[in-house]
């Protein structure tokens, strides 16, 4: 195996004179990092694009969470993961405490935000099985904008309010290299932090598995293997439905096909979300309690997966026929900008006639 000196792979820095570390490991690392920054930055910007300039997909009601998680992960990409690519390439911390207050609150912010999305999303989904007679006067445009109201709120007074007044730092830790943090935390600010975000991701696995067992359920009745017989039979299943949505509020709704398929995209969503940032959670808790039981490097790893979300979430999009549309339109140079679009408006009102 290869052995690569560290030793002698330094320059000095050009603003105080110690060393850069110039191992290999120190710069393909980082590499790849700023390869996931990039990635993450052009496809939200991409995603941010198709809403500006086909407002048809604006009037589908999931939409609007799905805007608010492009927005997140855009600005996590082009404000926080720059300065955590350049913190670990120094190995320090070089900008000093005011820069280092304003690094934590976008990064705490932006982390919590996509936590709360993910679980408003994966809720939004729940109501529309288990309530639906109520859906949509439950969940109405207003409510949603709300709703994401709320959320940028508590992660902010969360993040942005500790950070700039240094209230939450452990001041005993403060020189020590904490990737990709650059201050630590009083245990009960962690604390707080672990429930912040716990809570939310529970809340999203109980829907979900709730969402799943629908899925399963329903998706076993538009298997055709007859195609005459299944016809007769989802009419007789359709006439049923009708019939005991009418006598119960609380009755599963009976999916149509283009409604499982709008769900599936969800979930899968959500299930990669849970994924990536589940070893996150799980190694900060640890550290916290135990900060020698878990290496630092592992740590980083774990949050990077967590970061690696943002740049998976664009994809996932593009399983929707409408974002297929707009994303092609868009690398094709086929802007619109409001004027009437066919294709896109025959795939929005199909989905916005689902709830999707």
């Amino acid at each position: 195996m290869t052995q690569y000196n560290t030793s002698n792979s330094t320059l000095p820095d050009l603003a105080d004179g110690t060393e850069v570390d110039l191992s290999f490991s120190n710069l393909v690392w980082p590499f790849f990092q700023g390869v996931i920054t990039v990635y993450i930055i052009l496809s939200n910007s991409v995603v941010l694009l198709a809403f500006l300039i086909y407002p048809k997909l604006r009037r589908t009601q999931a939409n609007y969470m799905i805007l608010n998680m492009a927005i997140t992960d855009f600005l996590l990409g082009l404000v926080t993961l720059p300065l955590t690519i350049v913190y670990r390439i120094n190995n320090r911390w070089i900008y000093g405490h005011h820069v280092c207050s304003y690094f934590m609150a976008s990064f705490l912010f932006l982390c919590q935000e996509s936590i709360l999305s993910a679980m408003i999303l994966c809720l939004e989904k729940f109501i529309f099985i288990r309530y639906p007679l109520h859906y949509y006067s439950i969940v109405t445009p207003k409510r949603i904008i709300i709703a994401l109201g709320i959320s940028w709120f508590i992660t902010g007074s969360f993040a942005i309010i500790p950070s700039f007044t240094r209230v939450s730092e452990d001041v005993s830790v403060r020189h020590i290299v904490m990737h990709p943090i650059c201050f630590g935390f009083r245990l009960y600010y962690t604390v707080l932090g672990l429930c912040l975000g716990s809570i939310p991701l529970l809340i999203t696995c109980a829907a979900n598995c709730y969402i799943l067992k629908v899925l399963k359920d329903q998706y076993k009745k538009i298997l055709p293997k007859d195609a005459a017989a299944e016809g007769d039979r989802s009419t007789r299943v359709e006439e049923n439905s009708r019939k005991d949505e009418k006598q119960t509020n609380f009755r599963v709704r009976q999916l149509q096909p283009g409604e499982i398929r709008a769900l599936r995209t969800i979930v899968l969503i959500v299930i990669v979300f849970l994924i990536l940032w589940g070893p996150c959670f799980v190694g900060t808790l640890i550290s916290s309690v135990c900060p020698s039981c878990i290496p630092l490097v592992s740590v980083e790893v774990f949050h990077w997966l967590g970061f690696s979300n943002s740049a998976m979430n664009p994809i996932l999009y593009t399983s929707r026929k409408e974002f297929r549309v707009a994303f092609k339109k868009i690398i094709r140079c086929q802007f619109i900008f409001g004027e009437q679009d066919n294709e896109l408006s025959a795939t929005t009102d199909h989905g916005n006639a689902l709830g999707q």
